[in-house]
């Protein structure tokens, strides 16, 4: 028996998904079989599964497929078309549109070992003078870990296919590990440190041996520490210390003279502020305007 497809009168309606008009979907009636595959293949073998345009300007590709047996050797479809520019995943960080960008971040901080408090008082009659040093054994300050404040956060972007290319994209991961030269999002130069991107490159296969390709999203990871001034380190005046630099202290061991005697101790004599990442500017890794698109300041 030969199987027939009909598309539904008057079933063909618009769809309107997470406020965008992008979508399409068609209703057809299946009879002459009683196999699921058997009239799916006939309802591919009498629609045209390629891009088509609607309203003159739209273009849409197939995306979903519903299907279901209401009667005996008679079935019920429903075929959705989008657009590609048309989100495929629903959620807060899936940008809409081509240079669209989404901006999702973790502020709980970070942690860090500090040998120096800023104030210390001590108890006890023969309790030794350490100044600010942090348990001291031995006469080594081996510090105590603390909470610092640190952020972390991602921004994930769609590119139009043409835009990326392996050179571009070398260029981007030579990129990681750098530090932004000029004001990047409102964080000040030496603050932002990029971590890499993350990318896919998403398509679909259709029954004619066509492939469409959809445009490129790309996610650009980053980590913010703040730049800091005015420190004193055991005495000696940091004036400034970058973000992403880093700090570190010379030290040497003496014997303590004091009254009660501390034994061996160490005195810093230096202090050095390192730059240990490439400064670039950020503008070159092709992220939407930040002046515009977020206004974090």
């Amino acid at each position: 028996m030969t199987i027939e497809v009909f598309e539904m009168l008057g079933t063909r309606h618009r769809l309107n998904r997470a406020g965008t008009d992008t979508s399409l979907e068609s209703r057809y009636w299946i009879r002459g079989t009683d196999d699921r595959d058997a009239a799916i293949n006939a309802l591919f073998a009498n629609i045209n599964l390629t891009p088509s345009v609607i309203n003159g300007t739209e273009i849409v590709i197939p995306d979903s497929l519903d299907i279901e047996e209401v009667t005996d050797e008679q079935w019920e479809a429903s075929i959705t078309f989008v657009s590609p520019d048309a989100a495929r995943i629903s959620g807060p960080r899936q940008p809409k549109r081509i240079g669209e960008a989404t901006f999702s971040f973790d502020g709980t901080g970070g942690t860090t070992t500090i040998t120096q408090a800023y104030a210390q008082t001590k108890y006890g009659t023969n309790a030794p003078e350490h100044g600010n040093a942090i348990n001291v054994v031995d006469g080594l300050a081996e510090g105590v870990e603390i909470s610092v404040p640190a952020l972390a956060f991602n921004i994930q972007q769609k590119f139009d296919g043409s835009t990326i290319t392996l050179p571009w994209l070398r260029s981007i991961v030579l990129a990681t590990g750098c530090v932004n030269q000029d004001i990047f999002l409102g964080f000040a130069p030496g603050e932002v440190l990029f971590m890499g991107p993350t990318g896919s490159q998403p398509f679909a296969f259709f029954s004619d041996g066509q492939v469409q390709f959809a445009e490129r999203e790309m996610e650009f990871r980053f980590a913010v520490s703040p730049n800091l001034t005015g420190l004193t380190i055991d005495g000696i005046a940091v004036p400034e210390k970058p973000g992403h630099d880093y700090l570190w202290r010379h030290r040497v061991r003496k014997t303590d003279t004091s009254t009660p005697p501390r034994g061996i101790t160490e005195k810093t004599v230096g202090v050095y502020v390192s730059q240990v990442y490439r400064r670039i500017p950020f503008a070159t890794l092709g992220i939407a305007n930040p002046a515009v698109s977020f206004p974090v300041s």
